[in-house]
């Protein structure tokens, strides 16, 4: 096999905070349940030196877009609950809707087709790099 034919995609190091998402929303257990982001994923899987393989990292924290979800299922996607079911957001102050559906439709629709568009160019492999804890 090609290694170019490798495709690396990296869901859950990402830190960003979406500028749509107020900080202050943010629970303030936010700091504690961060820990349970992918750290140093990016890196981990980061082979492109040595097998010029593809490599797509989704940059936006799983807290708050989860990247291996479908985007139309709102409450996978873009959860107001980590997955011990604490709140990631402040009382009151969780998106509606409508801002889950923009923060879907903008950010994890275009991963999920930069995926596609790596597939339909001819990746055969496709290495999902996670952490396990």
């Amino acid at each position: 096999m090609d290694m170019k034919e490798l495709l690396v995609v990296i869901p859950h190091s990402g830190i960003v905070i979406p500028g749509e998402i107020p900080l202050e929303s943010l629970s303030e257990r936010f700091p504690a349940l961060v820990q349970n982001v992918d750290w140093y994923t990016n890196w981990l899987y980061d082979f492109r030196d040595l097998l010029e393989n593809q490599h797509i990292v989704f940059p936006h924290c799983s807290l708050i877009l989860e990247a291996n979800r479908h985007p139309g299922i709102l409450d996978d996607s873009v959860p107001l609950k980590d997955v011990r079911g604490e709140s990631v957001y402040k009382t009151q102050r969780e998106p509606d809707d409508e801002l889950r559906k923009l923060l879907a439709n903008k950010y994890l629709t275009t991963f999920h087709k930069a995926i596609e568009d790596c597939i339909e160019s001819g990746v055969e492999f496709l290495l999902d790099g996670h952490s396990t804890v």
